[in-house]
C-alpha cells in the first residue's frame, strides 16, 4: 500500500501554529498489508491525494500555500504551488506531468491508464510588500485523455 501527505509552510504569528517550519511532503509504504510503514518525508508542498489505475501506473497531486506573516484575521501568503506527478513503475520513481507556478492541485480521478481528471484551487491572497491583497479564486478542473502524458 501507499498513502501520502504532508502539511504546509507557517510562519510567525499566524493562528495556524505556534511554530514554524518548511513545507513537507510524505509517502508512507507498506508491503505487509499495512501492518507496518516506511516512511519517505522531505521538504516541498504537501501531497493530497494517490490513485493507482492498476500495479504500476499511479498519479499523486500535490500543492499548498506559504502562510509568510499577520496578525489576527489578516495573513500573508508567499503564494501557491501545484502540480500532478506519475508513475509507471508502482510508486518506486515519480515524474512531474503537470506544475509550476499553478494553484494547488487538491484531488485526482484516474478511470483507467488514460482518462482523469484532477481539481484544485487557492486562496486568492498573494503577498504584497507587508500586506496581503485579495485576487480572485483561481480554481482549475484538468483533464486527460493520454495519461497526462506530453503528446
Amino acid at each position: 500500500g501507499i498513502a501520502v501527505g504532508g502539511n504546509n509552510l507557517v510562519t510567525w504569528n499566524s493562528p495556524m501554529s505556534a511554530g514554524s517550519g518548511p513545507p513537507t511532503q510524505i509517502i508512507l509504504r507498506s508491503s505487509d498489508g499495512g501492518l507496518n510503514w516506511q516512511a519517505d518525508e522531505r521538504e516541498g508542498d504537501p501531497y493530497h491525494r494517490i490513485a493507482f489505475t492498476d500495479r504500476q501506473n499511479g498519479w499523486l497531486v500535490f500543492g499548498g500555500e506559504s502562510y509568510v506573516g499577520g496578525t489576527g484575521t489578516a495573513l500573508g501568503f508567499a503564494g501557491t504551488t501545484g502540480g500532478i506527478l506519475a508513475t509507471t513503475d508502482g510508486g518506486a520513481t515519480w515524474s512531474q506531468q503537470y506544475g509550476g507556478p499553478v494553484p494547488p492541485v487538491f484531488d485526482i480521478q484516474m478511470l483507467d491508464a488514460n482518462v482523469g481528471f484532477a481539481v484544485g484551487a487557492d486562496s486568492g491572497y498573494v503577498f504584497v510588500t507587508s500586506r496581503s491583497a485579495r485576487r480572485p479564486i483561481l480554481s482549475r478542473v484538468l483533464g486527460t485523455t493520454n495519461g497526462g502524458r506530453s503528446r
